[in-house]
């Protein structure tokens, strides 16, 4: 018997609606429901997970220490499946990346074997014109012949190298512009705000739709924010969270212990 099904055979014995243990114990109806359910995801927090289950279970008459070891061992064999299954997956693609790489291989292999033909031929050719030349005029030309072959063997050397670092340099001195110029335009669109707690509590904060923060905070706790267009908070304490904002103190929004959206623009 999992462990939602003992809590809600316990609370049907003892005859009891969501709304009575809700206000006997203070945790919201719909989250007895997910632990009756074994819906431990509609919970937010693993924290608060772990101390509902106790409560509701000793609540019930139930121990609640037991079936939080029951939720561990649970917790433990969920790991232990997706450590398999990612391994599984790990070995899959590593096989794969295998293969993968051994085609790679070969194909630069013949690509460098074509290259080195290429050039084998190529180096034949010129020597055969070179010999040519020389049999062709007298050796006080021979200078001539260097010359051409010089300019054949190496026209990017002779004409184009000096024009490429030429542009290359104008490329690097626009590029560092612009990046100066984008960092500049950064820092002066960005908006702050403090998050301050009072009451301990979870929150989960995403700035310009990106997860910047997850996790418990105490009392007295601090959270800067820096975004450009919004930020958007998960709160499970409503009660206990307030944000500060160009001076000026927003919330709390909400009731001890509820748990809220909120976006600040």
């Amino acid at each position: 018997m999992s462990i939602g099904e003992k809590l809600k055979k316990a609370r049907e014995k003892m005859g009891l609606s969501f709304n009575e243990i809700q206000d006997a114990i203070k945790i919201r109806s719909k989250y007895l429901e997910a632990l009756e359910n074994d819906d431990f995801d509609v919970i937010p927090g693993e924290a608060y997970v772990r101390a509902f289950i106790k409560s509701y279970g000793n609540h019930l008459g139930l121990n609640g220490d037991e079936l939080l070891e029951e939720y561990r061992i649970l917790k433990e064999e969920e790991e232990k499946i997706l450590l398999e299954e990612d391994e599984e997956e790990n070995n899959k693609g590593g096989h794969e990346l295998f293969q993968n790489k051994t085609l790679i291989s070969i194909i630069i292999a013949v690509i460098i074997l074509l290259i080195l033909a290429i050039l084998i031929y190529n180096i034949g050719l010129l020597n055969n014109s070179m010999n040519e030349l020389e049999v062709s005029q007298p050796v006080e030309n021979n200078f001539q012949v260097r010359n051409l072959v010089e300019q054949y063997d190496f026209p990017e050397k002779a004409n184009n190298l000096p024009k490429e670092e030429r542009e290359n340099n104008e490329e690097d001195n626009f590029s560092g512009l612009i990046v100066e110029n984008s960092q500049e335009i950064l820092e002066e669109t960005l908006k702050n705000i403090d998050i301050i707690i009072t009451e301990r509590s979870w929150i989960q904060v995403h700035a310009d739709g990106e997860k910047v923060f997850e996790g418990i905070l105490d009392k007295g706790e601090n959270k800067e924010i820096a975004y450009q267009e919004n930020v958007s908070m998960k709160i499970g304490n409503a009660a206990g969270v307030q944000v500060r904002k160009d001076d000026e103190i927003l919330g709390p929004w909400g009731m001890r212990g509820e748990v809220i959206e909120k976006i600040i623009d």
